[in-house]
């Protein structure tokens, strides 16, 4: 009589699911952050108006998904108590369908079904296997926090199950345990339209096996973060009494004429920044701007070209060069308070992503501090990938959300 044994084998996939998470999680700080180059610019827009640019919520919610898989299972029932009888055909052909939830960026939990087909003995009989199950999976990788899980996760499975089999050929066979522990470890990647596909092993039983390549689809729509407009609603204008107009009154005497009066002439200062209008170039200078002799903003745009070395808080010689010719504008304007923000874009971990902007921070404060710029003229502040200015979805977006601001004024 054959014995399906339930006696489980899972070192071999457990051991790929630490490698496999190892490799998605672990490495250099370069592996978590893709920063090129972070350029320092002067924008005056303020962080609440900065961050809802990004119009859409970008991060992972609860969301269901579908997927289903081909592949092969390795079937290996035990013949020890059945003299006579051996396995001649341990390979099948095996799908599996599965419904599952996304609960957090860690965690998913997967109901699913699989066909395992069936082993063949000699000298004649086989025995199909079906299993039934449901499983946690626990997602790694960079990407694992993404709205659908978008891009490259790898993850590891643990779950319960129940194996049914059934002879062929008039097999007899007994089973250990109809429940079993499984384990299991993968990789996805999913698109921005919900679509992906998914390679995994899974290991249900000591003579169960299966790998599969499938297709999974994700439910579900970004959710536009832009406040809805306050609906205008017009009402009729009420119909005005009438009016019951009086007998004209008899004319009155002209009165005399007002002697004239010489009005002074006051120069107008009109975004009064100290530079009479008849004079200033820059009429809309914003308030508490610093200014020069034509009233125009001494930071009137974009500082390009300071940068860091990758994933550091490092200038480059380049920056260093730049931050020279800042500094010594500075100087000539003794009164000036500077505000320095630092950002970076979503790519990595959001606690690393703030360590960083405050170390980036603080290296420019320490630059300008070092070359003569009063340290109580200066504060720093970080804010991580809080306050993206454009979409982290391409290269160039998140280039433009790793920066550091500087904002300049006087105290009026």
């Amino acid at each position: 009589m054959l014995n399906r044994n339930k006696r489980h084998c899972a070192l071999p996939v457990i051991a790929a699911a630490t490698l496999i998470a190892g490799c998605a999680t672990t490495g250099s700080e370069d592996d978590f952050i893709d920063y090129t180059t972070d350029t320092v610019v002067y924008v005056d827009v303020e962080p609440e108006a900065a961050a809802a640019l990004s119009g859409y919520d970008d991060n992972i919610g609860m969301s269901v998904y579908a997927a289903a898989g081909l592949g092969m299972s390795y079937l290996n029932p035990n013949t020890d108590d059945a003299p006579g009888i051996d396995v001649n055909d341990s390979s099948a052909g095996a799908g599996q369908i599965t419904l599952g939830l996304d609960v957090n960026k860690h965690l998913s939990l997967e109901m699913h079904s699989a066909d395992l087909g069936s082993a063949g003995l000699s000298p004649n009989g086989r025995i199909n296997y079906h299993l039934n199950g449901a499983s946690a999976l626990y997602y790694a990788g960079k990407n694992r926090h993404n709205r659908g899980r978008r891009g490259f996760t790898a993850f590891g499975r643990v779950g319960v199950g129940a194996m049914d089999n059934s002879p062929i050929g008039g097999v007899s066979y007994s089973r250990t345990n109809d429940a079993h522990v499984l384990f299991g470890a993968g990789v996805e990647y999913n698109t921005r339209f919900g679509l992906g596909a998914r390679a995994e092993l899974i290991s249900f039983d000591k003579d169960a096996q299966f790998a599969q390549l499938g297709l999974m689809y994700r439910l579900g729509q970004r959710k536009n973060k832009t406040p809805k407009l306050a609906e205008i609603v017009q009402t009729a204008a009420p119909v005005p009494a009438p009016i019951v107009v009086p007998p004209p009154a008899p004319a009155a005497a002209p009165e005399p004429a007002p002697e004239p009066v010489i009005a002074a002439i006051i120069p107008k200062d009109t975004d009064r920044d100290g530079v009479l209008d008849r004079a200033d170039r820059c009429p809309a200078t914003p308030r508490r701007s610093t200014i020069d002799r034509n009233g125009c903003p001494v930071f009137s745009g974009t500082i390009e070209g300071v940068t860091f070395k990758t994933a550091s808080a490092e200038l480059t010689d380049q920056a260093v060069d730049i931050l020279d010719d800042v500094n010594r504008t500075l100087r000539q304007y003794p009164n000036t308070q500077l505000i320095i923000k630092a950002h970076t874009d979503s790519q990595g971990d959001a606690d690393r992503n703030q360590q960083l902007s405050e170390r980036r921070a603080r290296t420019v404060v320490d630059f300008l501090s070092k070359r003569g710029i009063a340290y109580n003229r200066m504060t720093a502040k970080a804010y991580g990938e809080r306050n993206p200015i454009d979409t982290n979805d391409t290269a160039a977006g998140r280039a433009n959300n790793r920066r550091v601001e500087i904002f300049a004024s006087n105290p009026r």
